[in-house]
């Protein structure tokens, strides 16, 4: 689904199309890891609030691992692909999207330790300017890049999100949480009962 960054990718960032044509830069969501699936957080952040309630009634307490991303489109190997960024990597792409210009991305991943074993950082990745094949004829014309990018791009993010949404694996979510679950659930409903009452009152 997602394109794995390697060490010594080049590659530009490419703006993608939603589900209504709009033009996007980056998508940012919220998940984490259940029986090895992931769960995608909703709108409501429903799932990093349950991280949160679990940790703070949890003993011993212990947070749950819950990851922030960034999602965004590469032209990769004369492909559009999508990728997974995390906070630090997010905040290099940003700033080099301009697909008029000769601005790429150099991957430079340098694994870290940590207390769940190695991982990648790819903290020293940079922007270089590149001459490069442009995949349309007019690269000023916003036309031919949309018409290129709906062409080409493989899946529309939403789908993804939509198929791993918290409340489509409530089951795993529930098990994983055990009674915190039902107790947070039940205190949100109250919550939602109490501020109903108080707008009528």
């Amino acid at each position: 689904m997602f394109y794995k960054l390697q060490d010594g990718d080049e590659f530009k960032v490419i703006p993608f199309l939603d589900k209504q044509g709009k033009v996007q830069i980056t998508k940012e969501y919220g998940f984490m890891y259940i029986n090895n699936g992931i769960v995608i957080d909703d709108d409501s952040h429903l799932l990093y609030r349950l991280v949160n309630y679990d940790y703070y009634n949890s003993t011993p307490m212990k947070r749950k691992p819950f990851t922030m991303r960034n999602v965004f489109m590469i032209w990769h190997d004369n492909q559009l692909k999508f990728i997974s960024a995390s906070r630090k990597l997010t905040e290099i792409l940003i700033h080099s999207i301009d697909i008029r210009s000769n601005k790429h991305i150099k991957i430079v991943n340098e694994m870290i330790n940590s207390s769940i074993g190695f991982l990648p950082n790819y903290e020293k990745s940079y922007s270089f300017e590149k001459e490069w094949n442009c995949p349309v004829a007019d690269i000023n014309s916003k036309e031919e890049w949309t018409n290129f990018i709906k062409e080409n791009q493989n899946f529309y993010i939403e789908d993804y999100i939509e198929e791993n949404n918290v409340f489509k694996k409530i089951d795993i979510v529930r098990k994983e949480f055990g009674d915190n679950f039902n107790i947070f659930l039940s205190e949100l409903r109250d919550k939602k009962l109490n501020k109903v009452l108080e707008e009528l009152s």
